[in-house]
């Protein structure tokens, strides 16, 4: 019986050997040089791909100050780039994007629609306040319009009573997919892909070599 189990065992290992050695060759088929050459192309396809499309968003993010500061269409300039974003990685912006021309409007137009309703005591009070009040913060300008207006008719000047809406309406913050299928993305996918058939050829490769010696 215990004969009959060896020799059972003996064919088991056999047949494992064969197999492993069949593996073994199939790894060897896949040729190290081969793998290399495509792993090098990929990582180099995908590092240019990837700085065009990040390199496209700032084009389409600068669209879109232009359009804010000359009043262009600036809806239409944010979808495009939303739209972007959306489907292609490596987009990502950083900081939220302010569109300070168009709150920079909104408020004066505020500013603007209150001072020719009111009944200031200085006629030119208001147009003194906008010189006066010259800054690149929208926001500190409004404020410094209303509180020198407010010297001059405290209380009861339209100017007054304007509250500018917050800072945050007229900031946006896109984001871009881990992960697109663009062009960029299939040529990270082949380079990740390649990475792993490499890793797992050496791998695969000195494990079966291994064991094939320790059951010569």
């Amino acid at each position: 019986m215990a004969q009959m189990e060896s020799e059972r065992y003996t064919l088991s290992m056999t047949v494992n050997k064969g197999k492993l050695h069949h593996y073994w060759r199939q790894l060897k088929r896949i040729k190290l040089w081969m793998l290399v050459v495509v792993l090098v192309a990929s990582g180099w396809l995908s590092a240019v791909l990837l700085r065009h499309n990040n390199l496209q968003m700032v084009d389409y993010r600068k669209a879109v100050l232009v359009a804010d500061e000359h009043n262009g269409d600036v809806d239409k300039a944010l979808k495009t780039l939303r739209a972007y974003m959306a489907t292609h990685m490596n987009t990502r912006m950083g900081e939220p994007l302010q569109l300070k021309f168009s709150y920079e409007r909104y408020v004066k137009k505020q500013i603007d629609d209150a001072a020719k309703s009111g009944s200031a005591t200085d006629a030119s009070a208001y147009q003194r306040a906008q010189d006066e009040c010259r800054t690149s913060n929208t926001v500190t300008y409004a404020q410094c319009v209303i509180d020198k207006t407010s010297k001059v008719a405290p209380g009861s000047d339209p100017i007054t009573q304007i509250k500018p809406p917050p800072v945050e309406l007229y900031s946006y913050q896109f984001y871009s997919p881990a992960w697109s299928p663009d062009v960029a993305g299939w040529a990270v996918f082949v380079f990740l892909l390649t990475l792993l058939v490499l890793v797992l050829r050496i791998v695969g490769e000195r494990l079966a070599w291994l064991i094939l010696r320790r059951h010569q």
